[in-house]
């Protein structure tokens, strides 16, 4: 009972066992102690009430002998009033007395005898002690004349034990009155505790013996196997598998530590397959440790060689860089070359297709049909080579990535038939048919014309050159929805063979070697026709047979949307006030064959054209006679076209002048050129003479609409064309 409760290691604190052993014991004492007290109480009581019944039947005994010593005395009635009158009397008051001392009663003994229904003490007897004490039950049971022989009775504070007997003065006489025999109830009491302390005692002693004992029991069956337990929970930690758990009780506990037992024998196959693994893989690091050493050595070789790799990429890179620069120079001078010979080229070949032009019109006198033929052909032949040099100049364009996109508003159906007008005589000189299709009403396109018409110009081109008899048609439809249109180039030609199909858009490439021999051409066309047809967002498709002829189709939106729209390329004309009469053509080139053939164009109006080789030149002579026109080349030596015009529009005097741009300058030239506002009209060489002269005419009715000419009954469209007469 005094061991103190198992702690654990390094602590103070009580085990579990321990502190369950301990409450256990505490409640137990906690329950028991109720339990003896009250079973100590229960024990007392019995005694007590045994003690009292005990003594109780003793004065009830003396009570019955009383009342037959009485009977036996056969005294009379008058005996009882006065009882010392009698010699009968005093000797039954001493038998009465001794009576008392034989059986050491406190108390004397008492006579009632009835008087008139009452009970009433007798004289001399003794004192009565029990008259004004004796029990209501008592005092009715006297006056009721009952035989009280079977009771005992107390008084209210239970200090007095009372027994009574009824006695006759004759054996066969009625009942004359009754014996009270007390006694008091200390001594009794005194007896009662004596014997209750050694009862207190023993059943405590009993008690603690019990708790004792079932605290054994409980150390025995619970918390020591739960130390154990414990024990083995320790053992365990410190890797000690083979502490002894007692697994042989059939309760709760053991099974519990049946199944610690197989929870410790799982944990050490577990420890040891962990070992084991932790062996193989300090094994196996040490093989990685090994092979990582061997790799770093390779590495370490690898990154040297890697080193010297990159020194020489980097030698490689830098002579790349090199090279690149080269290219880029040579790029550069190729662009440059191209774009000084396309320009030294095209000037004599615009040279002689404009002479070629006015000798055909007869301006410098009559020819003969032979001369007439041999013009034509040096005409046909100085366009075709224009055209080719023309052709070289676009590719190089888009194999630099250089070709711009104008959109402006296209009328499809004169488009089309303007782009395939100037083919027609090729077709009618092999005998074919060119002809359009094309459905009324089509809502106008917004595209790049230049980039479409020459598209649409190869394709033409292409088909008139690969068909001997028959026909080609260009057919214009709309497609579904409205927001794209397709122009399909059909002919009845040679027709290209299905393998030659995935290659036929590609650069320099016809459909073989015999047909390059028999039908000429750079191989560029149909290349040139696909990447304009995709600058403008549209795709192109052939289907053919050989031997029936071919079809290309060219899809396009109708509204071609990323790209600005070009303004349109005749713009209205401010004249300055001055007079109509002065009619000079100012021509700004570095060659003077335009002049001259303006000259020649101009030769039978009322104009004088009078040529400048440089921007200097042209900007003194505007400023001295105010031209009615300038005819401005934009490619000029040392100063461009584009400076002039800037300061024509710088002078209030001269930025009314009109300006017409006639050069071969690149697109975006020609439309930087179109933002200053006296430029009124752009034609790429050579000058055509027909819209010329519609531009002129625009010119002059403006001007006689602005000075209100003299003769104001002559309608202006008159009077202008009696000036270009």
């Amino acid at each position: 009972m005094s061991e103190k409760p198992a702690s654990a290691p390094g602590t103070d604190e009580p085990l579990f066992h321990g502190r369950l052993h301990y409450k256990i014991l505490l409640a137990t004492l906690l329950c028991a102690a109720p339990l003896i007290f009250g079973v100590d109480y229960l024990f007392y009581r019995n005694l007590r009430r045994d003690k009292i019944a005990e003594q109780g039947r003793q004065l009830q005994r003396i009570a019955a002998t009383t009342a037959t010593l009485l009977d036996a005395a056969e005294l009379p009635p008058e005996a009882l009033l006065k009882p010392e009158a009698t010699l009968e009397m005093r000797a039954l008051s001493a038998r009465l007395r001794a009576v008392q001392r034989v059986n050491e009663l406190d108390q004397p003994i008492e006579l009632f005898y009835w008087r008139e229904g009452k009970p009433v003490p007798a004289e001399g007897l003794a004192s009565p002690p029990l008259t004004r004490g004796l029990r209501p039950e008592a005092r009715q049971a006297v006056q009721r004349q009952e035989v009280l022989s079977t009771d005992v009775y107390t008084d209210r504070d239970g200090a007095w034990i009372s027994a009574y007997a009824p006695f006759r003065l004759a054996p066969d006489a009625p009942v004359a009155g009754v014996v009270a025999v007390s006694a008091r109830a200390d001594r009794m009491n005194l007896l009662i505790i004596d014997h209750f302390k050694i009862l207190f005692l023993e059943v405590t002693l009993t008690g603690l013996f019990i708790i004792v004992f079932f605290s054994l029991i409980l150390r025995y069956f619970v918390t020591q196997p739960l130390g154990r337990l414990l024990e083995g929970v320790r053992a365990m930690t410190r890797r000690d598998y083979a502490y002894p758990i007692p697994t042989t009780a059939n309760d709760e506990l053991g099974a519990l530590a049946r199944a610690f037992v197989q929870m410790r024998e799982t944990l050490q196959h577990y420890v040891a397959e962990l070992e084991s693994f932790a062996q193989t893989l300090e094994e196996k690091v040490e093989e990685r440790s090994i092979d990582l050493m061997s790799a770093n050595q390779e590495l370490l070789l690898a990154n040297s060689e890697l080193y010297e790799n990159q020194r020489q990429l980097r030698k490689i890179n830098e002579d790349l860089r090199r090279a690149n620069l080269a290219v880029m120079e040579t790029n550069r001078l190729k662009s440059e070359f191209v774009a000084n010979m396309s320009h030294e080229l095209r000037t004599p070949l615009n040279a002689i297709i404009g002479y070629a032009s006015l000798l055909q019109r007869g301006r410098y006198g009559a020819l003969t049909e032979a001369q007439l033929r041999a013009l034509t052909r040096i005409a046909e032949n100085s366009t075709n080579l224009l055209e080719l040099i023309n052709t070289f100049l676009d590719f190089s364009k888009i194999a630099a990535g250089k070709m711009e996109v104008n959109v402006s508003e296209v009328d499809l159906a004169q488009f089309l038939s303007e782009t395939i007008a100037p083919l027609d005589a090729l077709a009618r000189a092999k005998g074919l048919t060119l002809r359009l299709e094309a459905p009324p009403r089509l809502p106008p396109a917004a595209t790049d014309p230049s980039r479409l018409r020459q598209a649409i110009t190869n394709l033409v081109s292409n088909a008139l050159k690969f068909t001997e008899q028959g026909s080609v048609t260009v057919a214009l439809r709309l497609e579904a929805g409205a927001e794209m249109f397709a122009i399909e180039v059909r002919d009845t030609g040679i027709g290209i063979a299905e393998k030659d199909l995935p290659h036929i858009f590609e650069e320099f490439r016809q459909v073989d070697g015999s047909a390059t021999r028999k039908y000429g051409g750079t191989g560029l066309g149909l290349a040139i026709a696909k990447k304009n047809i995709l600058l403008l967002d549209g795709v192109i498709e052939v289907e053919s047979e050989v031997g029936k002829g071919s079809v290309f189709r060219v899809r396009l939106p109708l509204r071609l949307r990323e790209h600005e729209m070009m303004e349109a390329s005749e713009k209205p004309i401010a004249l300055p006030s001055r007079s109509p009469d002065n009619r000079i053509v100012l021509c700004i080139d570095d060659e003077p064959d335009l002049a001259q053939q303006l000259k020649a164009m101009l030769d039978l109006t009322h104009y004088t054209v009078i040529g400048a080789r440089n921007v200097t030149e042209g900007l003194e002579l505007t400023t001295v006679l105010h031209p009615r026109i300038v005819v401005l080349d934009l490619i000029l030596p040392g100063v461009s076209g584009l400076a002039y015009l800037e300061r024509l529009a710088e002078d209030p005097k001269l930025k009314s002048i009109p300006v017409i741009v006639v050069s071969q300058a690149d697109r975006r030239t020609a439309q930087a050129a179109f933002e200053f506002p006296m430029v009124i009209g752009y034609h790429p060489k050579p000058l055509d003479r027909g819209w010329l002269l519609n531009n002129l005419r625009k010119i002059e009715r403006e001007t006689l609409s602005w000075h209100q000419a003299s003769a104001a009954d002559q309608p202006a469209d008159r009077q202008a064309e009696s000036l270009l007469s």
